[in-house]
């Protein structure tokens, strides 16, 4: 998936989905007329987008891996270890680098949700309306939240939040207040539902 050629057309460079790997990908290069790909990336991360260096040494590629050093990659043709283009480009993908080099186009997007409660008295009887308060912001970041699950008591809830750069389970009171953040899945994507 997503191809794209060498500038003088003698190779194509390619995404690959593997197999029982979940969300894993590697990119591979190889001939346009046939052939065995060669696979430059082992470590099953997800990549959505490659392109060609200006100099043709290198493929760039976007890849949400470690956003603390930034999403768009380099590695060379010959093969190596990925290494960061800037830790700038964190929400970057699909990665366009110009024949000169001298720009490089890209998508740059991010998701802002937050937590709300509405509390009230409690479920109804079947068949009768919801009476709930207003929405009461609990947990309002320029980053992503989701997942809420309230503890046994109902005093305080769980959530996953990027607020601070890769997802994390928060704890807080149910009015959001004293929030603390408890592990650090990294560079894993804790999925929202749905």
């Amino acid at each position: 998936m997503l191809p794209t050629y060498y500038p003088n057309g003698k190779w194509l460079a390619f995404i690959r989905v593997l197999p029982r790997r979940g969300r894993g990908r590697e990119i591979f290069v190889v001939s346009p007329t046939g052939g065995r790909p060669r696979r430059l990336t082992f470590d099953s991360e997800y990549i959505n987008g490659v392109t060609w260096s200006s100099d043709s040494r290198e493929i760039v590629f976007s890849s949400p891996r470690d956003r603390a050093q930034g999403a768009v990659w380099r590695i060379p043709v010959s093969g190596g270890t990925p290494r960061p283009l800037s830790a700038a480009l964190r929400n970057a993908s699909f990665p366009s680098i110009s024949r000169q080099g001298k720009q490089m186009a890209f998508i740059d997007s991010w998701s802002d949700s937050n937590l709300y409660l509405r509390a009230g008295p409690g479920f109804p009887p079947a068949g009768m309306p919801w009476q709930l308060g207003a929405p009461l912001g609990v947990a309002l970041s320029t980053r992503t939240g989701h997942s809420p699950v309230f503890s046994p008591d109902g005093e305080r809830f769980a959530s996953i939040s990027d607020r601070t750069g890769s997802n994390q389970v928060w704890i807080s009171q149910r009015d959001g207040s004293d929030a603390i953040p408890v592990n650090v899945i990294g560079n894993q994507s804790a999925s929202s539902p749905g």
